[in-house]
């Protein structure tokens, strides 16, 4: 439930979720491109929700990704995309579950989407036998850190960008 008291029912995305899952993930990255216009700056918005879509479309059928969506009454309410990601083999855990974009839809912001999506991504995770779960984030999205922070998620490395 969430603060509303409507249920949250996180599932696997199908071919059906495809439009809303790029509508949320255009939201998502048209943010980014406010938080730094140049790094993030995106190409023509009808070739980058095609871009999009053709990618989700892949998560559907690649049996390494996981593409989960939340539902509130029906609706769409954001996805969280993951895959299984091999690191070297002289680390005791050689893979683990990176999450790659977690959207959540403008109209359902602040009711617990996104930690409800992280947690049945990181039960999706468990089932695939893996012990660790990963996230990058930007780190001037103080929404987005504050929920992997309030999961459990800890800074280990710091991703560094230089323009040349």
């Amino acid at each position: 439930m969430n603060e509303a008291g409507a249920e949250i029912a996180v599932r696997l995305a199908g071919p059906d979720d495809l439009d809303a899952i790029v509508e949320a993930w255009w939201q998502l990255v048209s943010e980014h491109t406010g938080r730094d216009g140049e790094y993030w700056g995106l190409i023509e918005e009808a070739e980058a929700r095609r871009q999009s879509r053709e990618w989700h479309e892949q998560d559907l059928s690649d049996p390494s990704r996981v593409l989960l969506v939340a539902e509130i009454g029906g609706r769409v309410a954001g996805f969280i995309r993951g895959r299984i990601e091999d690191r070297p083999m002289v680390w005791r855990v050689n893979k683990v579950g990176r999450v790659h974009e977690v959207a959540v839809h403008r109209d359902f912001r602040g009711q617990g989407v996104g930690r409800a999506m992280l947690t049945a991504m990181e039960a999706e995770f468990r089932k695939r036998d893996l012990s660790h779960a990963d996230i990058m984030v930007d780190g001037r999205n103080m929404a987005a850190r504050g929920l992997y922070d309030s999961q459990g998620y800890y800074e280990r490395e710091l991703h560094l960008i230089k323009k040349l």
